[in-house]
């Protein structure tokens, strides 16, 4: 990012080092700057220098994907919007090596049955799909379609989630497509890093995500105008606290007071983040955190019965949960399924996302972890 060498001291710890670029999604990045300095250790000179071709060959693939999808839309008239990784590669060194999951287009819910007579013919397969989201997948590329940024209740802050919500009052047309007004946008990148800290969790390229868009297109961001809509949102705190993370990280300065953040919060943090992994489902805190957001959610004490709720909130999921995975799209239009789908889900075993430990820990999660991770999302502003 600031075209400068990186050394590796002594005394790093390379295994660790390896590991955590993997779970971060960042090896082909740690790959291109580190790699000649690791040639003398094989195994994990060998292991990143497969994440460097794989980030490739999943960026070529999805880069002759996305345009065949722009193509079809635009030949149809169905406008779109894209967002996250897919406006955000363009400013990498070197966009291949921005990895993503999948790449996020906010599409219009009237125009969700043409999506589909129109990316079915060209190979898509419909691997989702709610009255809001829908994902379709072609080769190794996945394309997340949404009409809404920000599901019900992932945040703590209705007025911020009805304004993000809002997306294409912020839209700009250019030669008949459309882009978010860039500052929206960075606003939104920070409302969906406090959106997965809320839920579980979220790792460093996000961040990383935000040092590039300000080192390398700072003229684009209106600061004034995102101090003041953070303000009126009350979500300024949050702001500030994101881009003092990056500059501490980063060495790119905030356009706002980084005096609020301590030394102390800034190491527990940077712990935290860097437990954490890309999206948060590598932390060992996963329950207590799931826990924790549902009663800052409801309100609720950590009373027995409030355990119990949460508990069988992650035994029994709800049909609108269940049907976003194409596990269980048997139930879409069926609701009275739901049973059969939590069989099914029990019986899957280990490859459940919330395990019997899981639930037993929703169960005796110890009452200081829980108000710990409570105080840590008070202390963000979330």
């Amino acid at each position: 990012m600031n075209g400068k060498p990186t050394e590796l001291p002594p005394e790093a710890d390379l295994v660790k080092l390896c590991d955590w670029a993997k779970v971060h999604k960042l090896g082909g990045i740690f790959f291109a700057q580190c790699g000649l300095n690791l040639m003398q250790h094989p195994a994990i000179y060998s292991k990143l220098q497969n994440a460097f071709g794989s980030a490739v060959y999943q960026a070529a693939t999805r880069e002759k994907d996305y345009a065949e999808l722009k193509a079809a839309f635009t030949q149809a008239g169905i406008p779109f919007i894209p967002v996250k990784g897919a406006v955000i590669a363009p400013f990498y060194p070197d966009p291949q090596l921005r990895t993503m999951s999948d790449l996020d287009l906010v599409v219009r819910t009237e125009d969700k049955e043409r999506i589909r007579d129109v990316l079915t013919p060209l190979g898509f397969r419909n691997k989702r799909w709610s009255d809001v989201e829908w994902h379709y997948a072609r080769n190794t590329s996945l394309f997340e379609l949404q009409a809404e940024l920000i599901r019900p209740n992932a945040l703590n802050n209705k007025a911020l989630q009805d304004y993000i919500n809002d997306t294409w009052s912020h839209a700009v047309s250019e030669n008949g497509s459309f882009r978010l007004n860039d500052s929206f946008h960075f606003l939104y990148l920070m409302v969906h890093i406090a959106k997965h800290l809320r839920i579980v969790g979220i790792g460093f390229r996000s961040f990383y995500d935000l040092a590039i868009l300000m080192q390398r297109c700072p003229e684009r961001l209106d600061w004034k105008w995102i101090r003041t809509e953070s303000e009126r949102l009350h979500f300024f705190r949050f702001v500030m606290l994101c881009l003092a993370m990056t500059e501490r990280w980063f060495d790119v300065p905030s356009p706002f007071p980084t005096d609020e953040l301590t030394d102390t919060f800034f190491n527990t943090m940077t712990e935290k983040i860097f437990a954490n992994g890309v999206f948060g489902f590598n932390s060992a805190d996963n329950t207590v955190a799931l826990l924790s957001s549902e009663l800052v959610r409801s309100g609720k004490d950590l009373s027995f019965r409030n355990r119990i709720r949460v508990a069988r909130k992650l035994a029994f999921p709800p049909y609108r949960d269940l049907i976003l995975s194409s596990k269980y799209g048997y139930l879409k239009g069926h609701p009275w399924l739901l049973p059969c789908a939590w069989v099914h889900r029990a019986v899957q075993g280990r490859k459940s996302t919330f395990h019997i430990r899981e639930l037993s820990k929703a169960l005796t999660a110890d009452k200081d972890s829980v108000r710990e991770r409570i105080d840590y999302l008070d202390q963000l502003g979330i």
